[in-house]
């Protein structure tokens, strides 16, 4: 093979590779972008981050309310995942282009194949639109059937009129306005610290709206409750200072007698937290004692009665039996002995009286 043929082959395998490492190191990404219009947008036109060209539109495709867009840009060039597109018209007459904004300087990428939704994309106000706006304020403030000078002349005048003669007082304001700006500028910090604290204020009450809602009611009905009750609320109000002034009239002529009162008062509360033990003592036992007291008081008689209550003590026919029975006496002994003691027993108590006595 000659030499320039060799050469040749080596110089186009190069180029292949060199290509090959070229497309496959700088891809681009295709991104879809749905806009609410796209006038004077066309297949071709540029797509710019920052003032810089990175790309170009691919296609354009209407669809209902809202227009489809197709571009792609060169993958070296990094856009954040949320990223807007605008279309930017510089000047009136000349083409538009894509804005992607803002700069990536960190975070999620923007894939291939993603989307940007119309809520992130925005268009130019288009000039027909502006010319409309400004003929129907010009019509607004021009002249009408009903107000030939028109409302922009009166109202030029009636301001002339009203800043006639009063050039110093408006300067006077103006300065006095100029300093209370820069008085505000030297607190900023303290003004917005305000601010926040105010924001926060604000957010609790959001927080707690049902307590204060409730709260409210139950004021507007206790302001209901004293309204309707004014006037006895005005007289207990004047009782208390006529209560109030003799209060303060008797310690003011009391003074020493109240001193020395309250002194012997701290004695007594000291003596009282001495015993506190036997005082506990006393009202533990006064009630039972007050009990039995009630018991053994007869309204009848006028007098107190009792019971004398010897410990285990047999009663008399068990003690007659007990000793019947020791002295190996027949049983029926028992019965005639205890019967005869009753019968005596009876006789000598005789019959009770009405009046409480016997006869």
């Amino acid at each position: 093979m000659p030499a320039k043929a060799l050469a040749l082959l080596i110089v186009i395998a190069a180029l292949v590779v060199g290509t090959g490492t070229w497309i496959a190191n700088h891809s681009t990404h295709h991104i879809t972008a749905y806009f609410r219009s796209t006038t004077g947008l066309y297949v071709g036109d540029r797509v710019m981050i920052l003032g810089v060209q990175v790309g170009r539109v691919n296609e354009i495709v209407p669809e209902g309310d809202r227009v489809r867009v197709e571009f792609e840009y060169d993958s070296d060039y990094a856009v954040p995942a949320d990223a807007k597109a605008a279309i930017v018209a510089p000047v009136l007459v000349t083409g538009r282009y894509i804005q992607l904004a803002p700069a990536y300087v960190g975070g999620d990428k923007l894939q291939d194949g993603q989307t940007i939704p119309v809520e992130r994309t925005a268009v130019p106000v288009e000039f027909d639109e502006v010319k409309k706006q400004v003929v129907k304020l010009a019509e607004d403030v021009g002249r009408t059937p009903e107000n030939p000078d028109g409302s922009l002349n009166d109202f030029v005048s009636s301001t002339a009129d009203a800043l006639r003669g009063n050039g110093q007082t408006l300067h006077d304001s103006l300065v006095r306005l100029a300093e209370a700006t820069s008085t505000l500028s030297r607190g900023g910090e303290d003004l917005f610290a305000s601010v926040r604290n105010l924001q926060t204020f604000v957010s609790a009450l959001a927080a707690n709206e049902q307590q204060i809602t409730a709260f409210s009611r139950e004021l507007s009905t206790t302001s209901s409750v004293l309204n309707n009750n004014r006037t006895e609320l005005e007289a207990l109000l004047n009782s208390m200072v006529t209560t109030f002034g003799e209060v303060t009239q008797f310690l003011e002529n009391n003074r020493e007698a109240l001193a020395t009162d309250v002194g012997k008062l701290t004695d007594l509360t000291r003596q009282l937290v001495d015993r506190g033990d036997d005082l506990a003592s006393i009202l533990h036992t006064s009630p039972t004692s007050l009990a039995n007291f009630y018991n053994i008081y007869d309204p009848d008689s006028n007098s107190l009665t009792g019971a004398l209550a010897l410990a285990d003590a047999p009663d008399p026919r068990s003690l007659i039996c007990a000793l019947l029975t020791t002295a190996n006496a027949p049983a029926d002994e028992c019965t005639k002995a205890t019967s005869a003691l009753a019968t005596g027993l009876v006789q000598k108590a005789g019959t009770p009286t009405p009046s409480g006595g016997t006869r």
